[in-house]
């Protein structure tokens, strides 16, 4: 149902999450609820499968996961709803590079519908159907910055941090965007452009790999995309 990377050691690690059924795919060892499924190439190809572990500090693991990525200090954050209460605010974190995570409640936003991403030693939580920022230094105690955000409210929008940049784009409000913003501190943003070049999607997934923004996937009124 869904799947989101982040680009570790140049490596590409997904989370894949398919009828309550997680995994970590990729070098990164660990599982929701029971396997590892290692892939590797191009097209992908089935290497091994090996025992995992839940989230620790918590049999609840996250329905709605958003993330994986790391922090300046290596640490890895997951935020999500905790299985059963949907859209409720819980943050999974690991300081031993993915294999225990504990479980814990963020103080100032009680939602996880936010796009978070790390910039200068600060998570930031973007707001998606709303035009609320919010940023934290230790990724649990959040302080708002605006409720008011140049960027238009967007379901489903993703981010990046691009050569020191917070960069937010696409989405669906009351139609689906290809728009980009971008903003140095959370508060002031300033919108790149209204129509990239690529098709208007949500749901999409962006990363940074050598020094290049990549945008794919996703999908609009036309279906799924596998485009990058």
């Amino acid at each position: 149902n869904s799947d989101l990377g982040l680009i570790r050691s140049g490596k590409a690690q997904l989370l894949y999450y398919w009828n309550g059924v997680k995994a970590i795919i990729g070098d990164f060892i660990n599982s929701g609820i029971s396997t590892n499924l290692v892939f590797t190439g191009t097209p992908w190809t089935f290497v091994t499968t090996s025992t995992g572990q839940n989230f620790a500090g918590s049999t609840l693991i996250p329905k709605s996961p958003y993330g994986p990525f790391y922090d300046a200090s290596n640490n890895v954050y997951f935020y999500g709803d905790n299985g059963a209460a949907l859209y409720l605010a819980y943050v999974w974190k690991s300081t031993d590079g993915g294999l225990t995570f504990t479980q814990s409640t963020p103080v100032g936003i009680t939602s996880n519908r936010y796009v978070f991403l790390n910039l200068n030693s600060k998570i930031y939580a973007i707001g998606e159907a709303t035009q609320t920022v919010y940023s934290s230094t230790d990724g649990l105690n959040f302080t708002l910055l605006t409720s008011s955000a140049a960027f238009p409210p967007a379901n489903n929008k993703n981010g990046v941090v691009f050569n020191g940049l917070l960069y937010i784009m696409c989405g669906n409000n009351v139609g689906y965007l290809n728009s980009i913003w971008s903003s140095s501190d959370g508060t002031n943003w300033t919108q790149a452009t209204a129509a990239a070049a690529f098709p208007v999607r949500w749901n999409a997934r962006a990363e940074v790999i050598n020094n290049l923004m990549y945008v794919f996937s996703g999908s609009n009124a036309g279906g799924d995309l596998s485009d990058c």
